[in-house]
C-alpha cells in the first residue's frame, strides 16, 4: 500500500510538471510569480529600513522579460509597505531595470559588473536623498545598504548562474528575510511558514541561514535559529514517522517559546501549515538514501530525467534574433552604386540608399521601386534582385534552423518524460497476467523485387502487443530502405517501452532532420492483453477495417505522412475494443479497402491468414504499388 501511494504521488507530481512545461501555462505563471517575488522582495528590512534585496534580484540576471513585471511589484511593494520613505526603493528599482536590460543586451556579462553597478546605484540614490530630503540614514546602514546590494547581487547570481549550493542557502536567507515582513494575516507570517517548509526539506546550513534571517529581521523574541535546527535534529531519528513531522516546527516552537518566558503564539499557525506544505516537497537527498539496486536506479533515472528537462528549457529560452533587412538594402545600395561614375554628388543617392526594407519581401523587382532619375538603374534592379533572393535563402536557412531546433526541444522533452515514467513504474514488479492471446497474419504481393511494404508483430512492456506497418513511398529498393529503417526504429523504442505517441513524434521529428517528408507511412496498432482494447495510430497510412458483426467499420482517415512539419501535423488515434474476436485489418495503399471487406460477405468468423489471403485478392488494385494485408485477432485465454 505504501509503494502504491507513493507511485500515485509521484505520477501526480509528473502530471504537474507535464502541465507546467506547456508555454501556455507558464508563461502567464512565470510573469505572475515574477510580480509577486519584487512585491514580497521589497519588503525586506533591517533595524526598521528597507533594503535593496529586491535591486539585488534584478541585477542579478532575469531571463527574458521577467524583470520587468518583477521591478513593477517591487515599486508597488516600496510603496505598499513603505510609503513615503518607500521612495528611495522605487528610485533603485527604476534605475536597476536599465542596468538589468543592459546587461542583458550584453550578452557575456562581465562576473563584477551586475554587483558593482547594483551597489553604485544604492551609494548614489544615498547621497542623493541625504541632500534632497534631508533623509537621516546613520552612515553604517548607508555602508549596509551598499553591501546588501553588491554582495546580494553576486549570490544570487552565483544561485542562479552557477548553482553553487552555498549561494544558494544564503540567497535562500536573503528572501526569508523579506518574507519575514509579509504577513497577509495576523497569524499567516510567510517568513515563518517558508521557514517550516526549509527546515523539514533542507540540509542543515540552509536551515541554520533560514534561522538567522528571521532573528535578523526581528520578529519574533523567540530565538528562531535554535527553533529551526532543533527540528531539522529531530527530523533526522530514524525512527520517527514522516506523518509526525507537520507538527515539529510549532511543537518545538512552543516549547522554546516557554523555555524564554515567552508568549507569542501567533507564529505557531504558519509554522504548522508550512510543516503540512513540507509533505509535498521531496526532502533533499532522498532518492539517494534509497536502499537496494532497484532505488540507485530510479536515483539515476529521476536525475537523467530532470537534465534532459532542462536542456529542453534552455533551447526553448534561447533567443532567435531577426534577419537584419537594413543590412541587406545597405548592401545592395552599395553594390549598386560602387562603380558609378555619377555617384559624387548623385542625387539619387540618398533615395537609393535609403529605399523602403519592404522591397526585399516582394518575388520580383517592380519598375516603380527604382528612382527614376537613377543612371544605372539596369545595375540597381540587378542588384535588388540578388539581395531577394538573399534574403529568401536566409530565410529559408532560418526555417530550417528553427525546424532542426525544434525536433531537438522535442526529443529531449520525450526523453525526460519517458525516463520519468520508466522511474515511477520501476517499483512495480508485479504484472496483472495477459488474459488474452493475439493471432496476426500478414499477406503481401510487390510490384518489384524489394517490397516496399514492411509488417512488424512484436510483444512490448506491460502486455502491450503491437502490429506494426510501414509502407515506403514508391517501389523497389528505396521504399524499402525506408518502411525497413523506420519500422526498425519503431520496433526498439516500442520494444523498450517508449510510449507510441512519442516514437512516433520521434519519427517524424527524424523525418523532418533528415529532409525526407513523405518517405514513408505509419500504421500502428497497440493492443492490451489484459483488456483487450487497442489503440489504432495512423500517419499518412490508409484507413483500417473493424470486422464486427454489425458489419465492417471503416477506422481511420487519411492524413499527411510524417516528415513534413515539426511543429505542424501529427498521427491521429482511434481507441476500439477486440474483446470479443473481432478481426482488425491493417491497409497498405496498394488494396482498396472497400472491396476488399464488402467481397468477404459477412464471414469474418475465419482464420486471420484466411481473411488476409482473401482481403488481399479482393482489393488488389492495379495500380503501381506494393500491397499488404495484416490481420490481428484477440483470443481469449482459457479461464481467463
Amino acid at each position: 500500500m505504501k509503494m502504491q501511494t507513493s507511485h500515485g504521488l509521484r505520477r501526480w507530481k509528473r502530471r504537474c510538471r507535464k502541465m507546467l512545461s506547456s508555454p501556455k501555462v507558464r508563461l502567464p505563471l512565470d510573469l505572475a510569480g515574477s510580480f509577486l517575488a519584487g512585491l514580497c522582495l521589497s519588503a525586506a528590512s533591517l533595524g526598521n529600513m528597507s533594503q535593496p534585496v529586491c535591486l539585488a534580484v534584478l541585477c542579478a540576471g532575469l531571463p527574458g522579460w521577467l524583470p520587468v513585471p518583477f521591478a513593477l511589484g517591487g515599486c508597488l511593494g516600496y510603496w505598499t509597505f513603505w510609503g513615503q520613505s518607500g521612495l528611495q526603493g522605487i528610485v533603485w528599482i527604476a534605475a536597476g531595470l536599465p542596468v538589468c536590460v543592459i546587461l542583458g543586451m550584453m550578452g557575456k556579462k562581465i562576473p563584477l559588473l551586475p554587483s558593482g553597478l547594483a551597489g553604485l546605484v544604492v551609494a548614489v540614490s544615498g547621497v542623493v536623498f541625504q541632500f534632497w530630503q534631508g533623509e537621516e540614514t546613520s552612515i553604517a546602514m548607508y555602508l549596509l545598504r551598499i553591501a546588501l546590494a553588491a554582495g546580494g547581487t553576486w549570490l544570487v547570481q552565483s544561485a542562479l548562474h552557477r548553482q553553487e549550493a552555498t549561494a544558494q542557502w544564503l540567497s535562500m536567507g536573503l528572501v526569508l528575510l523579506a518574507l519575514a515582513q509579509v504577513a497577509p494575516l495576523p497569524y499567516l507570517n510567510l517568513g515563518f511558514l517558508v521557514a517550516a517548509v526549509i527546515a523539514l526539506t533542507a540540509p542543515f546550513p540552509a536551515v541554520a541561514v533560514a534561522g538567522l534571517a528571521l532573528d535578523l529581521a526581528g520578529i519574533s523574541s523567540v530565538p528562531m535559529t535554535a527553533v529551526l535546527c532543533m527540528v531539522y535534529l529531530l527530523r533526522m531519528i530514524p525512527w520517527l514517522p514522516r506523518g509526525s513531522w507537520p507538527i515539529l516546527p510549532g511543537a518545538v516552537y512552543f516549547s522554546v517559546m516557554i523555555l524564554c518566558g515567552q508568549s507569542q503564539y501567533l507564529p505557531i499557525p504558519a509554522l504548522v501549515l508550512g510543516g503540512m506544505g513540507s509533505l509535498l516537497l521531496p526532502r533533499q537527498g532522498t532518492q539517494h538514501l534509497r536502499r537496494g539496486d532497484m532505488g540507485f536506479a530510479q536515483a539515476r533515472l529521476e536525475m537523467v530525467s530532470g537534465v534532459m528537462a532542462q536542456a529542453r528549457q534552455l533551447l526553448q529560452e534561447t533567443l532567435v534574433y531577426p534577419m537584419d533587412e537594413g543590412a541587406l538594402m545597405a548592401r545592395v545600395a552599395d553594390r549598386a552604386c560602387q562603380n558609378c561614375p555619377h555617384r559624387q554628388g548623385c542625387p539619387e543617392a540618398e533615395r537609393v540608399r535609403y529605399l523602403p526594407q519592404t522591397l526585399l519581401h516582394q518575388a520580383n523587382v517592380l519598375p516603380e521601386s527604382i528612382p527614376s532619375g537613377c543612371s544605372q538603374s539596369y545595375r540597381l534592379q540587378s542588384e535588388l534582385q540578388r539581395g531577394q533572393d538573399q534574403y529568401r535563402m536566409l530565410r529559408a536557412d532560418r526555417q530550417r534552423q528553427e525546424e532542426y531546433r525544434g525536433a531537438v526541444i522535442q526529443q529531449y522533452g520525450f526523453l525526460a518524460e519517458y525516463l520519468q515514467e520508466l522511474s515511477d513504474n520501476l517499483p512495480q514488479r508485479e504484472e496483472t497476467a495477459a488474459r488474452f492471446r493475439p493471432e496476426v497474419a500478414v499477406c503481401s504481393r510487390g510490384k518489384e523485387a524489394a517490397n516496399g511494404d514492411r509488417c512488424l508483430r512484436f510483444a512490448g512492456t506491460r502486455n502491450r502487443y503491437y502490429v506494426l506497418l510501414c509502407d515506403g513511398m514508391g517501389t523497389g529498393d528505396g521504399a524499402a530502405f525506408e518502411a525497413r529503417t523506420a519500422g526498425s526504429m519503431l520496433r526498439r523504442m516500442l520494444m523498450a517501452g517508449y510510449p507510441a505517441h512519442y516514437a512516433l513524434q520521434s519519427l517524424n521529428s527524424i523525418c523532418v532532420l533528415r529532409g525526407s517528408a513523405g518517405a514513408v507511412t505509419v500504421d500502428l496498432v497497440e493492443a492490451d492483453l489484459v483488456t483487450g482494447r487497442a489503440s489504432l495510430y495512423k500517419w499518412g497510412a490508409a484507413p483500417s477495417w473493424l470486422l464486427g458483426h454489425a458489419g465492417p467499420e471503416r477506422i481511420g482517415r487519411e492524413g499527411p505522412p510524417p516528415g513534413i512539419s515539426v511543429g505542424e501535423g501529427s498521427s491521429t488515434v482511434d481507441r476500439v475494443t477486440l474483446q470479443h474476436g473481432v478481426p482488425l485489418v491493417l491497409l497498405s495503399d496498394g488494396v482498396d479497402g472497400s472491396n476488399a471487406v464488402s467481397g468477404l460477405e459477412g464471414d469474418f468468423d475465419q482464420p486471420a491468414g484466411f481473411l488476409a489471403a482473401l482481403i488481399l485478392e479482393a482489393g488488389y488494385t492495379q495500380t503501381p504499388d506494393d500491397a499488404t494485408a495484416a490481420v490481428l485477432r484477440l483470443h481469449r485465454l482459457a479461464g481467463k
